[in-house]
């Protein structure tokens, strides 16, 4: 069996376990909190060495080049795949429920300081206290000043060991994930109540909805748009690639494939051939450094959660959430969700649920993450090798389809949820069921 299989089918017996036994295998969620720590154990170092040996191989005119492209094209690629985020929570159906339940009536709201947030005094307070957007730019600002270091080999050399053997630790952890699935699975199963699962299926739904129209749809389109290179064409090549990604559940494995890809679709539309194949063999494996759109479709789960806890995460947040997400994001984002939930005054403790759902949603943003890269590198060596071109009328064209398919997916989907998934308030019964304390016990009574 893969290891795809194994993680499948752990989490298959955990939720049949947890739906049969109950409530008692409550008892696993420790064992999947000690997963989850293990996980995130090595994810800042990595993000650390990863971005500092990245930007110190290169050296300043190619950085120069790519930096301006390849950014502004990243840029271009995050905004786009955060429309589909900023729209999911019209998809979810209104809850009826009460606010006695919320915590966030009677908290105080932090004080938030984005200088502190985002430049580091002290970078090794940013990186004990998972401060990310901080650590990410205290490694940005050492990789691009070690461009100009001549004697900058040897560390390289250092920290390209270095990264392997935290990616070996990694390897290691990831081996144990059947058996840290069925643990929260299992507990989550049996203490999960039928209102929390039918919550749970409109996240799964609308996640898997909009990672395939951003894949089918919205990438390959503004590829088509801003190069030569066909919307059919970008499918008909990358059909491995994303076959092979979806069945094994990772990215990294059709990095070839998608290079081939690449280079295919710029032989057949592009006028410099060779510097085009050159600039990909650097673009592809140097696109996974940054966050791609699965990532950034990712946020769409802390909406999800103030959606479900009733706390909605105000309009006005969307902006910071946007920011702080991608710059979280740098490294996994099983370690930037807890960070962005507490950033919007969310329980943290719905990171269990979102490994949960992790494992189904994984799928379908390894789909994004794949056609990302292709569009990312297809559009940054067309510009640079003279093949871009603009075009108004294609590009209207684009957006207009482009808002009637993401209006007619948000109705659908609500339609949909609006039938099968029962959001009657039963608080007041839960309520009424309750029973007194046998004793005293410490309160604290907010008088206003």
């Amino acid at each position: 069996m893969s290891l795809s299989t194994k993680i499948l089918a752990g989490l298959v017996a955990g939720i049949a376990a947890g739906i049969v036994v109950g409530e008692p295998l409550g008892v696993l969620a420790p064992a999947g909190d000690a997963f989850i720590r293990l996980l995130q154990m090595t994810v800042l170092p990595y993000v650390v060495v990863s971005l500092i040996s990245g930007f110190g191989h290169l050296d300043i005119a190619q950085a120069r080049r790519l930096g301006l492209w390849g950014g502004g094209l990243l840029l271009l690629l995050w905004g786009i795949a955060f429309v589909p985020v900023a729209v999911m929570p019209l998809a979810f159906p209104r809850l009826q429920t009460a606010s006695f339940y919320s915590t966030t009536l009677v908290e105080s709201a932090p004080r938030l300081d984005l200088i502190e947030l985002y430049i580091p005094a002290n970078p090794f307070h940013a990186l004990a206290n998972n401060v990310v957007p901080a650590v990410v730019v205290f490694s940005l600002a050492l990789g691009v000043a070690l461009m100009t270091v001549p004697e900058r080999g040897s560390l390289l050399r250092g920290l390209e060991a270095l990264r392997a053997a935290l990616l070996k630790v990694n390897e290691f952890v990831v081996r144990l994930t059947p058996i840290g699935v069925f643990c929260l699975g299992a507990s989550a199963a049996g203490t999960m109540t039928v209102s929390e699962f039918q919550r749970v299926q409109v996240y799964l739904i609308s996640y898997a909805l909009f990672a395939l129209i951003s894949t089918f749809w919205l990438l390959p389109g503004l590829l088509s748009v801003l190069t030569p290179v066909r919307h059919r064409d970008a499918l008909v090549r990358m059909r491995d690639a994303l076959i092979t990604s979806f069945a094994t559940g990772s990215s990294f494995v059709v990095i070839p494939l998608v290079a081939r890809a690449s280079k295919q679709l710029l032989a057949e539309h592009a006028e410099a051939e060779e510097d085009g194949a050159s600039v990909v063999d650097v673009l592809v494996p140097a696109s996974h450094t940054f966050p791609h759109s699965a990532k950034v479709l990712t946020l769409s789960f802390v909406l999800f959660a103030g959606w479900s806890m009733d706390a909605r995460v105000p309009l006005h947040d969307y902006p910071l959430l946007a920011l702080s997400g991608i710059a979280s994001t740098f490294g996994s984002v099983i370690h930037a969700i807890p960070f962005l939930l507490d950033l919007m005054r969310l329980p943290h403790d719905l990171t269990r649920l979102f490994l949960a759902t992790s494992v189904v949603n994984a799928r379908f943003g390894t789909l994004l993450q794949t056609m990302h890269v292709l569009v990312l590198t297809v559009l940054t060596t067309a510009a640079l090798t003279g093949c871009w071109r603009l075009r108004w009328k294609p590009l209207l064209r684009y957006a207009l389809t482009s808002s009637l398919v993401l209006t007619a997916a948000v109705l659908g989907t609500r339609v949909l949820f609006a039938t099968v998934v029962d959001t009657t308030y039963r608080g007041d019964q839960l309520l009424g069921r309750m029973q007194l304390s046998r004793g005293a016990v410490p309160a604290i009574v907010h008088r206003e």
